[in-house]
């Protein structure tokens, strides 16, 4: 079993931080003494349903999360569809090369409205715990 906060042999702290798909994966941080989730994909939401999903319905899952992480740092990733990861209610085009095409970011500054959802929802949920959020394939401002 994996500790949070463990020492090694030449005494230096390790902090264990889980990446999850969900939040029923949530729980392993506390059975396991984790300091808390380095990174919650937030496609689970997208990829389950068959339209986009609503602000309330994001909003109950990053609150579950963060309460049953019981305030340890939570990292949310902004949803990465594209690439590997498709949902057909999003019409993406097929690229030749999808791994650089539009996808995470691109896709969020493209569909204002499903980001702003997001963070809406997001930010709701922060007041039920320790929330951050990355957002991948940025390379420059």
């Amino acid at each position: 079993m994996i500790k949070g906060g463990d020492v090694t042999l030449d005494v230096r702290e390790m902090m264990v931080y889980f990446n999850i798909g969900s939040p029923e994966e949530s729980h392993a941080i506390q059975a396991n003494d984790g300091q808390g989730i380095g990174l919650l994909r937030s496609e689970f939401l997208y990829l389950a349903a068959n339209e986009y999903p609503s602000e309330e319905e994001q909003f109950e899952a990053y609150k579950e999360v963060a309460t049953v992480t019981n305030g340890k740092q939570v990292v949310l990733c902004i949803l990465d569809i594209g690439a590997d990861r498709q949902v057909e209610y999003f019409h993406l085009r097929k690229e030749e090369n999808p791994v650089m095409g539009v996808r995470a970011i691109r896709i969020r500054l493209n569909r204002q409205e499903v980001f702003r959802t997001q963070l809406r929802a997001l930010y709701r949920a922060s007041a039920f715990g320790k929330a951050a959020i990355m957002f991948p394939i940025i390379t420059s401002v």
